[in-house]
């Protein structure tokens, strides 16, 4: 059975806010599918570009597709020889890209069913490491370039054809010698911009053209490393998860933190930013979805729970995917995301 049927049940959560402009805005979270057809958790979770399939990153070494419409199970990709780490559509929607600790990116044909690449990237051009792994990835807007985040660095390869084109040292001062993950890579929506979070404990953003550090937040979760990273739609914000349990939003233009919110006590394995709701996501290691106003600072309840530690959200927001559980079972859970705002006069 390649997903759980919700027999009828219709599950809505509801959440009302008041902003200062006698605004009501409501969020309502319908869930949709329990998709089941990996036997371990999923790393992570993507959609592809126009929102119509999922990909989910699976501990057991496959990749596994599902379409969106229907819920029914599309591929399952087996080729890693250990956990992955890493998945994405490729522009075009007609490939799925995934990276794992055996140190390798591949790419599969959604048509085919069949790998279509095999690149192994190890973590040096001229810098030996002592890791193989590549973990998160990233396709530029233009589908151009991926970015592939290593042991010590982010590795560039070409859209087209995944040849490896350059690494990028995460730090300028020298300091990027540091053996520890790139936990996360992300693209400003527009390509200008490029980020990306570790082990080392700091937040980095590069333009993309000139490869040139315009930040270099450094212990922007104290003593801690930072595990995931995500610019919001118009550029403006970044948004970070670290061990701390905080996510945090950040000027992307000045690197001005403007605010912290609280998620658990547990590692912030996933954020994200709605594009037009002004709502910012995070997720603990081990808990629920929460959410905030990212204009106000103010948390937004509702009834029940979203639970998954690894989650992502579709590029128009209108859907939510997350790794978690049903009655013991590895599933991904898809949520349809309303948002609607109502004005009332004094």
């Amino acid at each position: 059975m390649n997903r759980r049927a919700l027999s009828g049940l219709l599950i809505l959560m509801t959440c009302l806010v008041w902003t200062p402009a006698f605004a009501t805005q409501e969020t309502t979270f319908e869930k949709v599918w329990d998709l089941e057809g990996h036997r371990q958790f999923a790393w992570c979770v993507s959609f592809s570009p126009d929102g119509k399939a999922i990909a989910s990153a699976n501990r057991d070494g496959t990749v596994t597709t599902w379409d969106m419409a229907t819920g029914k199970l599309g591929r399952t990709f087996s080729g890693h020889s250990g956990v992955v780490r890493g998945v994405t559509f490729a522009p075009g929607g007609k490939y799925v890209v995934s990276s794992g600790e055996d140190g390798t990116v591949r790419r599969w044909d959604l048509a085919t069913g069949k790998q279509d690449k095999l690149v192994p990237v190890p973590d040096h051009l001229e810098y030996k490491s002592t890791s193989n792994l590549v973990g998160s990835l990233a396709f530029s807007p233009d589908g151009s370039v991926l970015a592939a985040g290593l042991q010590t660095r982010v590795a560039l390869l070409r859209g087209s054809s995944l040849q490896d084109l350059e690494r990028i040292a995460l730090l300028a001062d020298g300091q990027s010698n540091v053996q520890t993950n790139v936990e996360s890579v992300a693209f400003s929506r527009d390509g200008k911009k490029l980020a990306a979070v570790g082990g080392w404990h700091h937040i980095i953003v590069w333009d993309f053209k000139t490869r040139k550090e315009l930040l270099a937040l450094k212990f922007p979760h104290g003593n801690e490393p930072v595990d995931c990273v995500m610019f919001s739609s118009d550029g403006k914000l970044l948004a970070s998860g670290g061990h701390d349990g905080m996510a945090r939003l950040w000027d992307a233009n000045t690197g001005k933190e403007l605010r912290a919110f609280t998620v658990g006590e547990k590692d912030v394995r996933s954020v994200a930013l709605h594009p037009s709701a002004n709502i910012i996501m995070a997720a603990p290691e081990v808990g629920i979805v929460k959410m905030w106003r990212t204009d106000t600072g103010a948390e937004v309840h509702f009834q029940g729970s979203v639970v998954g530690s690894r989650f992502a959200l579709s590029a128009d927001g209108a859907h939510l995917a997350c790794s978690t559980f049903s009655n013991s079972v590895p599933v991904v859970q898809v949520w349809r995301v309303s948002t609607k705002t109502s004005t009332e006069g004094k």
